[in-house]
């Protein structure tokens, strides 16, 4: 059964402004895991990737109902990419235990991009 749906758009040149700042490192650190830092493509597709990152993070903290703060953070969203090349979410700390307690047992996402955006589709399943 479904029990939460998320969705976020985000605009490509906005994270290109944060990627090209003098606050690129804290920007990485704040709002992307080690292993989500670790498979940035190379440089002329790192906005895209961060952006789509950046939407379904925010579409999984929509999905739980918490927005981010003290049940949802940021780091506590893993976002990576099968090998079929499809997004996968995995949560971890605070995160997970909110999943928990709502009985989420599976999140199913989907990113995508056009021109100027990246848009991020989340559906959370009950166990």
């Amino acid at each position: 059964m479904i029990v939460g749906i998320g969705t976020d758009i985000c605009q490509l040149s906005r994270i290109e402004k944060l990627l090209q700042s003098t606050k690129r490192d804290h920007f990485l650190r704040k709002t992307f895991t080690d292993e989500e830092i670790t498979a940035l493509p190379p440089e002329r597709k790192e906005v895209s990737y961060c952006a789509g990152r950046w939407a379904a993070k925010e579409a999984v903290a929509k999905c739980l109902g918490t927005g981010f703060g003290t049940q949802c953070r940021w780091l506590d969203i893993n976002v990576q990419k099968l090998q079929s090349g499809a997004p996968q979410v995995s949560l971890s700390g605070v995160t997970a235990e909110t999943a928990e307690k709502l009985g989420i047992g599976s999140i199913h996402v989907s990113i995508s991009h056009e021109k100027e955006y990246a848009v991020a589709f989340v559906v959370a399943e009950t166990k």
